[in-house]
């Protein structure tokens, strides 16, 4: 008895390191200490003592993000969308499919390791599946092995029920091949027959040929008395090229952070022709909003949560992978399935 009181589930783990410590690769205390208390299923929250000693007036914030992290590694749910779900679905998906390249040294085969987070249509981060390292030959089929068991998962816990009308939605950062996206739907279908699916396949990408001017904006006067921003359109500006693509701005003049700077890229929002749905301005328009909800910090995202938190998980796998004893199966044996863990 005494042995089980002694067992106990801790919601979160706070760890102090110094900036230094960033340049010790696999020596790296944070990812060491951040391996070994992941591997009990314990989410960490990382604290920077530079950080927290800088300017006092910048405490504040601060401090907000770092309660903004934790209580979203906790379970919390720090703020929703409004629902903007179309008419007659009933159950709406919103994936994010990236992947991280493994590869151990200079002369090493690279390895690939896949990564699905699902979000309801209101934002709420539902799961985050992450597929064994695989030769590039079988990446494929190990990326859609981890979307269909997570969309399996997310089925039973939200109780849908046969006949329900189900939309999903996929975000990546580079185009998906014709055979991938043929083959994801006959695999959705053919494991969920008891469903009416809907599929709307984008790509969205930072780096393109495209820039977006707006020659009536005037720009904003900042506290020095200096214009920036000037022709730059604002946040939320939409721009259509064609019926399958898309321009977003996501920084517009209030977000420049100097005047030096130039004017920023938008998104290209690019949807398959393979997809059942085709509401361009409805999917553009959830790729803005999904710029909202960032649970790491409350400044504004330069990119969808959907990307955003599949590349901060391919960035830490890559250094946990290089810690002695790491568990990479923790991440889906244990709570952490659903944790923002990687924030």
């Amino acid at each position: 008895e005494k042995s089980r009181r002694m067992i106990r589930r801790f919601d979160l783990a706070f760890v102090v390191i110094r900036e230094q410590h960033r340049l010790l690769g696999a020596n790296d205390p944070y990812i060491i200490v951040k391996a070994a208390l992941m591997n009990e299923g314990i989410p960490v929250q990382e604290i920077e003592a530079e950080t927290i000693n800088s300017v006092p007036s910048s405490l504040p914030y601060i401090l907000n993000n770092i309660a903004l992290a934790s209580y979203a590694k906790m379970g919390g749910t720090p703020w929703l969308l409004a629902s903007s779900k179309g008419q007659g679905i009933t159950h709406e998906l919103i994936v994010g499919m990236g992947s991280t390249i493994i590869k151990d040294g200079r002369f090493d085969s690279e390895r690939y390791v896949g990564i699905t987070t699902l979000f309801n249509y209101d934002g709420v981060y539902l799961v985050s599946n992450v597929s064994k390292e695989s030769p590039f030959e079988e990446y494929s089929l190990a990326l859609k092995s981890v979307l269909l068991s997570s969309v399996k998962r997310v089925s039973l816990q939200k109780g849908w029920q046969k006949g329900d009308r189900v939309r999903i939605i996929f975000h990546t950062f580079k185009p998906l091949k014709n055979i991938e996206i043929e083959t994801a739907k006959a695999l959705v279908k053919e494991n969920l027959p008891d469903f009416d699916v809907d599929f709307a396949f984008l790509e969205i990408g930072q780096y393109h040929d495209w820039m977006a001017y707006d020659t009536k904006s005037p720009g904003i006067t900042t506290r020095s008395d200096k214009k920036k921003g000037e022709k730059i359109p604002q946040r939320g500006c939409f721009v259509m090229l064609d019926k399958y693509r898309s321009l977003l701005s996501i920084t517009g003049p209030s977000e420049l952070k100097l005047e030096e700077n130039g004017c920023p890229s938008p998104l290209q929002i690019k949807l398959n022709p393979a997809s059942t749905f085709q509401d361009i301005n409805y999917l553009a328009e959830q790729v803005f909003d999904f710029t909202y909800i960032s649970w790491k910090a409350f400044n504004l995202s330069p990119l969808p949560v959907t990307i955003l938190y599949s590349e901060a998980i391919a960035k830490l796998l890559g250094r946990l992978r290089k810690v002695k004893n790491w568990n990479a199966d923790i991440l889906q044996t244990t709570d952490l399935n659903s944790s923002l863990w990687f924030l």
